[in-house]
């Protein structure tokens, strides 16, 4: 498990509806991930939305899973009532990186604070 916590000094102002809108990336490669899904079982991958004021405008989770991993699906993982939505595979193809990766994508709109977005990954039958 990951985790990254980051401050804004002085904090940022949220959007008044004037276009001040932020963006934040972050990436992490790690090594020995989806120990599950090697298995062929089920694996996931989440965020939690934390210290946020009010709700989050839009959170996307993009998943980078080698192909040697074989033809796998995704759906977005609980709790269900998250408006969670599959980014498009196009979109999903900018976003792809150098290696033989296939790219999975799902974007969750007006996050309130303290919830969990996640996808979860299997074997397609």
């Amino acid at each position: 498990m990951y985790g990254l916590l980051i401050f804004f000094t002085p904090p940022l102002v949220a959007d008044t509806g004037k276009g001040k809108r932020y963006s934040l990336r972050t990436e992490f490669r790690v090594g020995e991930a989806f120990h599950l899904l090697k298995k062929g079982l089920p694996d996931s991958l989440e965020t939690t939305i934390m210290r946020a004021e009010g709700t989050v405008d839009r959170v996307d989770l993009i998943v980078h899973v080698p192909k040697s991993f074989g033809d796998l699906t995704g759906a977005p993982g609980s709790p269900s009532n998250l408006p969670a939505q599959p980014i498009s595979k196009q979109d999903c193809f900018a976003l792809s990186r150098q290696g033989d990766f296939n790219v999975f994508g799902w974007r969750a709109m007006d996050v309130p604070n303290g919830s969990r977005v996640q996808v979860s990954l299997r074997k397609a039958e």
